[in-house]
């Protein structure tokens, strides 16, 4: 016997398909940082809506895993997270926070392993060394630009670089150099066996400001993109070369760079301007609702970036076809849940939009369909 269901839903029309994407409940709050993983294959996303880390396979858009993260809160301080790293062989995952802490994960599974006290500020930047052994952080600081360096097997400081007073937000470990690329889009440096301080010291940081970089770079800081007081440039750091000016139609601009280097993404009013360093070729990328945070897999092919809050999607861009999927919690945040009048169904609807059936005894998802674009906020039979 088939029934109606009546829905409500923001601003849609009524399209019913099949649901591909498999019951699966991740973020509820707004996704705020992402972080693909080394190859690409998966990516790790932290809400501060409902303060988890997510793991997702990118090409299905399984959920592996999901852990809650608010255990790292010491008092009544503010904890959210500011930075991502994985480590070269995709075992380890490294996070900071607003508390001055590092933690480290195991990336199968995502068991917390351990807690590291590290700054009295937050945390603006983490990063594995290539072995492994060492984890390097910076933190937001106006009075000294240090790093120090995380010895992995316990959580233990082993050595800290003083350094200007600048904020570092990216880091990078070349042979017996360990170098920071700061927010004001100079780099400095140190030996990492003798500790002394490389020349590049950034003294220029008035314009700093903790929840929005101007600046982003390559993984090895061969490249960086700046925000101007006008405009945005690419800029080679090794031979001080400006590759390209943007004028971008923003006040407000956040910018990626793949790690190779070889593409930069800049997101400014009405979408993503995707650039070519090499060939400077750009194109703009529909840009995925508010959301202001992205982030390119290591050449650069996939773009994945963060959607409305209410949504928790992630959209993935396979840049070269235009090919696009998401990341995504489903139902994501529930808005509605109804009984059939004979107790036989139990169905419930939210945030992305579509309509799952329950079989009440049993507890198992028997159907489900798209009904709308948008969130829906009611259901009844």
């Amino acid at each position: 016997m088939y029934r109606l269901i009546f829905l409500l839903a923001l601003a849609t029309p009524l399209m019913v398909s099949a649901q591909s994407t498999p019951l699966q409940f991740g973020h509820r709050g707004s996704i705020v940082e992402i972080k693909f993983s080394p190859d690409g294959t998966r990516l790790l996303s932290y809400s501060s809506g409902n303060q988890d880390l997510c793991l997702w396979e990118v090409g299905t858009g399984q959920l592996l895993w999901k852990r809650p993260i608010s255990f790292i809160q010491k008092a009544d301080e503010y904890y959210t997270l500011n930075a991502l790293a994985w480590s070269s062989d995709q075992q380890l995952i490294a996070t900071g926070s607003a508390n001055g802490t590092v933690q480290l994960w195991e990336a199968g599974t995502g068991k917390f392993i351990w807690r590291s006290d590290v700054f009295d500020a937050q945390i603006s930047s983490v990063e594995f060394s290539p072995d492994t052994k060492r984890i390097a952080a910076t933190a937001i600081s106006t009075e000294s630009g240090s790093v120090n360096l995380i010895r992995v097997s316990d959580g233990t400081i082993e050595k800290t670089f003083a350094g200007s007073a600048c904020t570092g937000i990216a880091i990078a470990f070349m042979g017996e150099e360990l170098k920071v690329g700061n927010l004001d889009g100079n780099i400095s440096g140190w030996n990492l066996v003798t500790g002394k301080e490389l020349a590049g010291r950034s003294n220029t940081c008035a314009e700093m400001r903790s929840y929005d970089w101007d600046a982003s770079y390559s993984g090895n800081l061969g490249l960086v993109v700046k925000r101007t007081a006008t405009d945005v440039v690419i800029r080679n750091t090794v031979t001080n070369t400006i590759l390209k000016t943007v004028r971008p139609n923003d006040n407000k601009v956040r910018s990626v760079v793949s790690r190779d280097g070889g593409k930069a993404v800049i997101s400014e009013y009405g979408g993503l301007r995707y650039v070519d360093t090499k060939t400077l070729d750009e194109r703009m990328i529909e840009r995925c609702g508010s959301g202001n945070s992205f982030d390119l897999t290591y050449d650069g092919d996939l773009l994945g970036q963060i959607c409305d809050g209410y949504s928790t999607a992630i959209r993935i861009t396979q840049v070269g076809d235009g090919k696009v999927w998401y990341l995504d919690a489903h139902p994501g945040y529930v808005q509605s849940m109804s009984y059939s009048p004979d107790g036989s169904q139990l169905t419930l609807a939210g945030n992305d939009g579509n309509i799952y059936f329950f079989d009440p005894l049993s507890h198992g998802l028997t159907r489900s369909i798209k009904a709308s674009a948008g969130r829906i906020t009611a259901i009844a039979f």
